[in-house]
C-alpha cells in the first residue's frame, strides 16, 4: 500500500496531532482552539503551507507553543518560514513576541515592563536600577535615535528581592538581531521595538522561576539566548515525522479509493 503525502492543513486537523498537543496543553486551551488559530496563521502567512515546507518543523513549533500555553496569533507568537538552502526546503521557526513573554511572566506571578530609551529622554541608570526615566515628549525634547532597552521585573513574594532591572544598549540588541535567522525579516523587520523589548526581557528572565519546560521554550525559539544555552525540548522533529507517517497511514486505511489532494 502506498503512503499518501497529506498537506500541512490535513495533518494539522488530524487526530494524530491533536492527541499529541492534548497531552501538554494547559487547561485554558484546547486542541480545537490551537488548530483553529494555526489555520488562521497559515491564512495570514501562506508560505507556511507551501509544498516544500518541512512539516515536522511546523509541528515542533506548535508543540513548543502548546507547552507554553501560547497561540500563534501574530501578537504573542509568530510562525515564520525560512528557506534552508542546504536542505532545499522551508523550515518553520517559532518566534515568541514580547507580549507573549509578558503573559508567561504574569502566570508565574511577576509583572514585567520593558521600555525604550531615546536620545532626548531624561534618563538616569546607576548600574543596578533605573532612577528616573522621563520620555522626551514630556519635557519638550525632540526624539533622537534609540539608545537602549531596559526591563523591570517585579515579584510579589515579600521574602525575596522584589524588583530587578536589566539594561541593554541598542548596539547589543542589534548584535542579537544579526545572529538571528530572521534578523532581516518577520518581526525583527516589522516590529523592531517589540523585539528589542523581548531581547532585554530574555536576559531578565533569569530572575523568574519559570517551570522548567517554560524556561526551555523561552530560550529555544529563533533568537540566540543571551544568558543560557537552550536545552533539548521534550520533542524533536523526528517525533513529528513519526506522527506524519502515522497520519498518512491512517488516511490510507480509511480509504483506498479516495485520493488525497493538496490544499495548494
Amino acid at each position: 500500500m502506498t503512503t499518501k503525502q497529506l498537506s500541512l492543513k490535513q495533518n494539522l486537523m488530524s487526530d494524530a496531532f491533536r492527541s499529541r498537543i492534548d497531552a501538554v496543553l494547559p487547561n485554558h486551551l484546547t486542541s480545537e482552539r490551537m488548530v483553529a488559530v494555526a489555520l488562521t496563521a497559515i491564512t495570514r502567512t501562506p508560505d507556511l503551507a507551501k509544498p516544500d515546507v518541512d512539516q515536522a518543523t511546523f509541528f515542533k513549533s506548535m508543540m513548543m507553543l502548546s507547552e507554553m500555553g501560547l497561540e500563534p496569533d501574530g501578537t504573542h507568537a509568530h510562525l515564520i518560514p525560512f528557506f534552508n538552502s542546504r536542505r532545499q526546503c522551508r523550515e518553520v521557526q517559532l518566534i515568541v513576541d514580547y507580549k507573549g513573554l509578558v503573559l508567561l511572566a504574569g502566570r508565574a506571578g511577576f509583572t514585567v515592563q520593558a521600555r525604550v530609551v531615546y536620545e532626548g529622554d531624561s534618563f538616569h541608570y546607576n548600574g543596578h536600577e533605573v532612577i528616573t526615566h522621563v520620555p522626551h515628549y514630556l519635557i519638550g525634547e525632540d526624539s533622537g535615535d534609540i539608545l537602549a532597552f531596559y526591563c523591570k521585573v517585579e515579584g510579589s513574594n515579600p521574602n525575596e528581592v522584589s524588583t530587578r532591572y536589566e539594561m541593554m544598549s541598542n548596539d547589543e540588541v542589534q548584535r542579537v538581531r544579526s545572529k538571528s535567522r530572521g534578523g532581516d525579516s518577520g518581526p525583527w523587520r516589522d516590529h523592531y521595538i517589540e523585539m528589542g523589548k523581548k531581547t532585554v526581557f530574555r536576559r531578565a528572565a533569569k530572575w523568574i522561576p519559570f517551570e522548567p519546560h517554560i524556561g526551555r521554550s523561552i530560550q529555544s525559539d529563533d533568537d540566540t539566548p543571551s544568558f543560557a544555552k537552550p536545552k533539548p525540548m521534550t520533542v524533536d522533529s523526528t517525533s513529528f515525522r513519526a506522527m506524519l507517517t502515522e497520519s498518512h497511514q491512517a488516511e490510507d486505511d480509511a480509504s483506498d479509493t479516495s485520493p488525497v489532494t493538496s490544499d495548494e
